[in-house]
């Protein structure tokens, strides 16, 4: 990664010295510049959604390219499925198992390239997140705490609309997300963890054609 953005002189750790004197503002304009030092990225996502009865459970691989090109692996659940977002906006993707060799060329937001709960290609990146929290502190939507996570500490953002709440872990090393969890009232829908953060490795034009 070619600079996360300090926000003590210290390095940049959870300290309580340091983090006593941020605010969620503060968080989220240090995702947004170290994001913005990024050119593409890929991770690991194993990711758990709910949508009424329904429960859907996968591991992606997840690979990013400036200016918005995406591609979606599934690695567990339904393997060898593909999903991509080309330069020219268009939504390509693949089945696995014996169908893998047909390309179809899909809506944004087709089941077939869209989790349960209806999450597109476009909204399976950090780029995007990073944009709903620029949006929700300006309308002063937002709360900080600390949370531990397998033994280490990060950042919680916390939004709610009603009974219906998000949580976005922020690791204050990088300024990359970590997980995602979202609630409707006491039931967990949206559970992303991602691993493998990779950031700025070259990512082939290639890899984003099907």
């Amino acid at each position: 990664m070619r600079g996360a953005i300090p926000v003590c002189i210290a390095a940049l750790v959870l300290s309580s010295s340091c983090a006593s004197g941020l605010a969620a503002r503060d968080v989220v304009s240090n995702m947004d510049e170290a994001f913005s030092r990024i050119d593409g990225y890929t991770c690991t996502a194993d990711a758990h959604y709910v949508k009424g009865k329904s429960r859907e459970d996968k591991i992606y691989k997840i690979s990013f390219r400036r200016p918005e090109l995406v591609r979606v692996e599934v690695l567990k659940g339904d393997s060898g499925a593909v999903a991509v977002l080309d330069k020219e906006g268009k939504v390509k993707g693949i089945k696995g198992g014996w169908l893998s060799w047909i390309v179809l060329t899909l809506d944004l937001d087709d089941p077939l390239v869209t989790t349960i709960r209806g999450h597109t290609l476009k909204q399976s990146h950090f780029r995007h997140f990073i944009d709903e929290m620029k949006k929700a502190v300006d309308t002063d939507e937002v709360s900080l705490e600390a949370e531990k996570l397998d033994g280490r500490d990060y950042m919680a953002l916390n939004t709610a609309k009603g009974s219906d709440t998000k949580t976005v872990l922020v690791d204050p090393d990088t300024w990359l997300i970590k997980k995602i969890v979202e609630r409707e009232g006491s039931v967990e829908v949206v559970d992303v963890t991602y691993y493998d953060i990779k950031p700025n490795i070259a990512l082939d034009d290639g890899l984003f054609k099907l």
